[in-house]
């Protein structure tokens, strides 16, 4: 709500000369602005325009901190404080008095916010009560209402949704005020009114997607309520400015997966060109994988990589491993060779080209593959166990025997044990005993695991 009152003072200042507190404002030069105020006001002390950014400054400081840590909460109340005295210094009934008054309402509204999470606000939140009801007895100021149903939501009062109508009536032009109204009517289970009251949000001229898209989530938040979601979704998509906005393409693409549109979905994904963000992209991937795209989500995700996005290179591997999966080994190698790039010693991504190697065929480079992988990470079953097959596969029996060996002598190293048994069965009968010794080892581990029961049973019938 803070963001939507600032762009209506902005824009109230347009038509006119701005002062240079106001281009600062809306610069987002904070920190110039603030020396400036305060340079103004030691000069004269009722300089209105000062006053009203000094006041607007604190409150945005305030609300950063207002949900900290103790001393962040006591920071956050000394900045409320303060802002509250600058605004009240303002006339109402001046240049841009419904400004003003909007914002002394917002100043004493968060002020009032921060006390009662700290356990003092019963006061002020009386005394800002009697200042809003008085507001609209008197003006009918819209804010006025907003802020006294906040206020009896806060005190678990009666009368908010009163309140939040009267608001939203005064000004169907303020999406936050329909908003909230939204929400209240849901609450109370008038679930129509609610959608009428989301529906005037989202033709108000102040509508702010980000908060669209919230409330829409708290109103149909389940898969039960996809086609209700999607509805609204692709009302908010008509709007020209937000065709090819990714979080909203986002948003649609859940709600058509939860329907069981997933090819729309794909294309509600990709139409999201503007404001995309790794999280989106990481997102994008996932559903592509789903789709047996790999190959597609890895376009997506090795520029992110690039970029240092290391929850993007953890899916990239999953990528992978579904290219290998689908024997196309070419492209996973690419891949791999990839993430080697942005980081050369990342010891899953090596593991995973050694396996793909061998997958593919290419024994002796897998072989080389894993050596180098076991000089880097040595004591290892698992990569021994690999090493071994990799070797095995190079026809070197006795290196890959060596290297199970010495798996086998590691703790948990159960896929090696069986392997080194299939190994010594394949040698000749004078191994026989030992790798009968190695499966029944095994299967005392895992008595249901099916290939070193084929082994153990073609032991004993002497194949």
């Amino acid at each position: 709500m803070g963001a939507l009152l600032l762009l209506v003072a902005l824009q109230l200042c347009s038509a006119q000369q701005l002062d240079p507190l106001d281009e600062l404002a809306r610069d987002g030069r904070w920190s110039e602005l603030r020396d400036l105020a305060g340079e103004r006001l030691q000069a004269d002390s009722d300089d209105a325009r000062a006053h009203y950014w000094t006041g607007r400054d604190l409150l945005r400081q305030g609300l950063q901190l207002i949900d900290g840590d103790r001393v962040a909460r006591d920071l956050s109340r000394s900045f409320l404080d303060r802002a509250v005295q600058h605004l009240a210094r303002l006339d109402v009934t001046g240049p841009h008095g419904d400004d003003v008054a909007d914002w002394q309402l917002e100043a004493g509204w968060a002020r009032t916010r921060g006390a009662w999470a700290q356990g003092g606000a019963v006061q002020l939140a009386e005394q800002l009560a009697q200042d809003c009801e008085l507001r609209w007895q008197r003006t009918a100021q819209p804010m006025a209402a907003f802020v006294r149903g906040l206020l009896c939501e806060q005190r678990e009062e009666a009368g908010a949704l009163d309140w939040y109508l009267r608001a939203a009536a005064a000004a169907p032009e303020r999406s936050s005020f329909s908003l909230q109204l939204a929400l209240a009517q849901a609450g109370a289970g008038d679930e129509s009114s609610s959608w009428d009251a989301f529906e005037q949000a989202l033709a108000a001229s102040d509508a702010w997607l980000d908060e669209l898209l919230g409330v829409l989530g708290t109103l149909a938040p389940g898969r039960r309520d996809a086609a209700a979601r999607l509805q609204r979704l692709d009302l908010m998509r008509e709007r020209e400015d937000w065709q090819a906005d990714a979080l909203l393409s986002w948003h649609r693409a859940h709600a058509l997966l939860q329907l069981g549109q997933a090819d729309a979905a794909l294309a509600a994904f990709a139409a999201g060109s503007e404001g995309r963000t790794a999280k989106i992209d990481r997102a994008h991937a996932s559903h592509l994988m789903a789709a047996g795209r790999p190959q597609d989500a890895l376009e997506l995700l090795l520029p992110l990589v690039a970029e240092r996005d290391w929850a993007s290179l953890d899916q990239a591997l999953v990528a992978i491993g579904r290219l290998a999966a689908l024997r196309r080994h070419p492209e996973a190698l690419a891949a791999c060779d990839a993430l080697l790039a942005v980081e050369p010693r990342h010891e899953l991504v090596l593991w995973n080209r050694a396996l793909i190697l061998w997958k593919a065929g290419q024994a002796a480079e897998a072989e080389q593959a894993f050596a180098t992988l076991m000089q880097r990470s040595p004591g290892r079953s698992d990569v021994l166990n690999d090493a071994g097959l990799a070797a095995w596969g190079a026809g070197d029996m006795p290196r890959a025997q060596s290297l199970l060996e010495q798996a086998v002598a590691l703790p948990g190293a159960i896929d090696a044990q069986e392997n080194l048994a299939l190994l010594l069965s394949a040698l000749g009968s004078e191994q026989r005993a030992r790798a009968a010794s190695l499966l029944d080892a095994v299967l005392d581990q895992e008595p249901d695991r099916a290939r070193a029961l084929v082994a153990r049973h073609d032991l004993r019938v002497g194949r």
